[in-house]
């Protein structure tokens, strides 16, 4: 850089000013125009900086929009600030991040909204559906998308909304404590591109934050980890001792393992990084005011590597699992943690894939519902790593537990019910306890038989025979036998 144009940057970067945004429209200016030669870190820094402030105004938010790497571009349509002209021309953008966020825009003409539900790509589409602001019928439409996914969001979307008009004002009541101003005008601005978010306090330390939140008692914290005094972490445990129904969302830029677990065993409901989107932000506090958790997928595997320390119990990874397993990804996330499962398995890692397994059937029943498939699912899964571990009671436990929602959810003579009664079988053959075993060999015979699988129906009369000889023998219940003699 020149020395001219070093001196604008060393302006810029110590002016805290409101017109701040101004000297650095100014100098992009003048570096587009070629009067100037700004390196390509510092072009980004100033346009990152312009996109965030929420003084900057709609025409120069317009003239970003034609120099801005799509990265900025998101940043930019999530501005409150913005002219008409300027949602149009970001909804028609190549990036479907940049049209997500203008469906999330609560200022974003109607017009435009109505031509995003068009939109080819879902991820757009989920977006106006997880948005409150959008009217009534865009969100029906929305209700009847053909992708499962969308039309839940929007489902419950407009079942939290109606809630939301019966109470007093219909509005998620939110406390801000964060000690830097700037920092906090930023996230007042997220605060506020969205109708439903009522601010109703703020402080710069823990030590105030505690006691306003204790007499506002609001639905949702927005806390920050490094508060002066007393720290976000403790400021949370605090509060949560005495108001427990209080939604915490950490709001910070710390992203380390002892942060993250240390926040999540303080109570905190959800994690949130400084660095993600407004339309983010505001997702998390509707998901924490909806009862749900919510986790920065900027973290997601910090938490998930914690979880697999050979030091982790249960009651410690299900607080980071329920987080990481938000209602609206529960079956991807759910696949993706029982892949790692597998993986500890394969690995001869037993104890910490059943203690990863133990969090995830807590997490999918609260997500999924305690009589959804994926929780037979991940009970007979569970039931598995028992079993590999000779841990033949609790084995039997899950394998129980797994067969009754089974029951519950299929039409009683499929493939998957047969196999859970055959391992049940197994469990009590291993125990030798024969009669119990023989009633399980006993059931599965029958659902093969009418499975018409005559391999099955054969592999089943061979079970009966060999424990109706057993019992015939006299042999009792006793010690487990070695796996491999069954």
């Amino acid at each position: 850089m020149s020395a001219f144009s070093n001196g604008l940057v060393e302006d810029y970067l110590h002016r805290r000013s409101p017109d701040r945004w101004l000297q650095a429209v100014r100098i992009l200016e003048m570096c587009h125009r070629g009067e100037i030669q700004v390196a390509d870190d510092v072009c980004l820094r100033l346009l990152k900086d312009t996109a965030a402030n929420p003084d900057a105004q709609g025409p120069a938010l317009d003239w970003l929009t034609s120099i801005a790497p799509p990265e900025v571009l998101e940043r930019i349509a999530e501005h409150p600030n913005l002219c008409e002209s300027t949602f149009l021309k970001l909804a028609s953008h190549f990036s479907p991040l940049v049209r997500a966020a203008v469906a999330g825009n609560d200022r974003c003409p109607q017009l435009i909204l109505a031509g995003l539900l068009e939109d080819e790509n879902p991820d757009v589409r989920y977006a106006l559906a997880e948005s409150y602001h959008i009217p009534g019928e865009l969100l029906a439409v929305l209700c009847r998308d053909d992708n499962p996914y969308v039309a839940g969001r929007a489902q419950k979307t407009q079942s939290r909304a109606g809630q939301a008009d019966g109470s007093a004002n219909g509005s998620v009541t939110v406390f801000l404590a964060e000690d830097d101003d700037f920092v906090r005008t930023l996230l007042r601005m997220g605060l506020k591109a969205t109708t439903n978010v009522e601010l109703v306090g703020e402080a710069a330390d823990g030590r105030a934050a505690v006691e306003q939140v204790l007499k506002i008692q609001p639905q949702v914290v927005l806390m920050d980890i490094g508060l002066p005094d007393v720290n976000g972490i403790a400021a949370t445990r605090q509060i949560k001792a005495v108001l427990p129904q209080v939604r915490v969302l950490m709001v910070t830029s710390y992203d380390t393992d002892d942060d993250i677990m240390g926040a999540l065993r303080s109570g905190a409901d959800g994690y949130y990084l400084k660095s993600s989107s407004n339309i983010a932000l505001v997702s998390a506090v509707n998901c924490l005011a909806g009862g749900g958790n919510w986790l920065d997928p900027g973290i997601g595997s910090t938490v998930l590597r914690r979880c697999l320390q050979s030091t982790a119990t249960p009651e410690e990874c299900l607080p980071a699992v329920n987080a990481a397993v938000q209602p609206d990804l529960a079956h991807e996330l759910i696949d993706s943690l029982l892949q790692i499962v597998d993986r500890n398995q394969k690995a001869n890692r037993i104890y910490e894939a059943i203690v990863l397994g133990e969090a995830i059937v807590a997490a999918v029943e609260k997500c999924c519902g305690r009589s959804h498939a994926k929780t037979a699912f991940v009970l007979a899964k569970l039931a598995d790593l028992y079993y590999v571990e000779e841990e033949y009671r609790r084995a039997e436990e899950f394998y129980q537990k797994a067969l009754e929602v089974n029951e519950a959810t299929s039409a009683g003579g499929d493939m998957t019910l047969d196999e859970h009664i055959s391992l049940l079988g197994q469990v009590f053959e291993t125990r030798r306890d024969y009669e119990q075993a023989e009633l399980y060999y006993a059931w599965s015979l029958r659902i093969r038989e009418r499975l018409a699988d005559r391999s099955l129906v054969d592999e089943s009369r061979q079970r009966l025979q060999r424990v109706l000889g057993l019992q015939g023998k006299g042999q009792r219940p006793g010690p487990p036998q070695p796996l491999s003699s069954i």
